[in-house]
């Protein structure tokens, strides 16, 4: 335990003095200890985030014909950094844009999009009919 605190308080001559101990021990017990802080901050980001859509969304169905809605919307999910565009597409500060218009669908990421895809594709995805 002496020899763990030692490393981890970058106290390097002190390691030095144990022969059994190298200095790439000590090291990796920093790398070690980077590791789990990362790991306990994207945790607790990640839990902080976590939030639900507390808006009514108005209703619309994708079928294998196509987008049915009432009018055009979109939402945000702030977790993935997501824009669902619903209808027709409008500028947004989001990295990623999933457009779902009436031709088919289309996502895109940091302004590079993919091809105009079918509903038959998406659906067969998700493993669905409608």
């Amino acid at each position: 335990m002496q020899q763990l605190t030692a490393s981890l308080g970058f106290q390097f001559e002190k390691v030095q003095a144990w022969r059994k101990q190298s200095i790439w021990k000590s090291i990796f017990y920093v790398i070690i200890m980077v590791l789990v802080a990362n790991a306990v901050v994207f945790g607790l980001k990640w839990v902080n985030q976590s939030k639900e859509i507390t808006t009514n969304l108005p209703a619309f169905t994708m079928t294998k014909q196509g987008i049915q809605y009432e009018k055009p919307f979109s939402f945000d999910l702030e977790t993935l950094d997501l824009t669902v565009m619903i209808g027709e597409e409008h500028k947004t500060t989001a990295v990623q844009t999933l457009l779902l218009a009436d031709s088919g669908w289309v996502f895109k990421r940091s302004g590079v999009s993919t091809e105009l895809k079918d509903y038959n594709d998406l659906l067969g995805f998700l493993g669905k009919k409608n």
